[in-house]
């Protein structure tokens, strides 16, 4: 098994974690807690120092990516973090299954990037295919939201958002 799904599906035991108080029960959450007690910069001079790399081919490091984003106040606008999970590479199903066995790790994700880059606003753009993986997340972003985890970020889960920006 590749190194990254020991990091990524941790706490599966094979399986899936869908619900928040099994996710919770595996250590679910810590890393947005510890993320969230730090300045936007210090996440991401820790992340630059761990070596995390991108799973696309470039292999980027993801600190010196998260760094290239612009800080709110050299900006005019808002910005936004836009995640893509259309997974549209030929033969692949990493993303899917990700959403599928575990949807907390993968919006905890988002809001520690959102965190990261100083973004209040996270839009997911999930192939339209997915229905059950989109249900999924949908319904762990409703779970995350009761329980207050989400704080001032707004997160958008769409099939359809991408195809309306285009046509616009």
């Amino acid at each position: 098994m590749p190194e990254y799904q020991s990091v990524v599906f941790a706490g599966t035991d094979g399986g899936a974690v869908t619900s928040i108080e099994d996710y919770v029960a595996t250590g679910g959450f810590s890393a947005l807690r510890k993320a969230r007690a730090l300045a936007p910069d210090d996440v991401i001079a820790e992340l630059d120092a761990s070596g995390l790399r991108g799973r696309g081919g470039a292999f980027f490091p993801t600190g010196r990516k998260w760094s290239f984003v612009p800080k709110p106040e050299q900006l005019e606008k808002p910005h936004y973090l836009v995640v893509n999970a259309d997974e549209s590479e030929p033969g692949t199903f990493k993303d899917r299954e990700i959403m599928l066995r575990v949807p907390f790790r993968f919006l905890e994700g988002c809001l520690i990037a959102a965190h990261g880059i100083q973004s209040r606003h996270v839009f997911v753009y999930i192939r339209g295919e997915y229905e059950r993986e989109f249900e999924i997340l949908r319904d762990s972003l409703e779970a995350m939201r009761k329980r207050d985890l989400l704080g001032d970020v707004t997160v958008v889960i769409d099939s359809t958002l991408l195809t309306a920006v285009g046509e616009a």
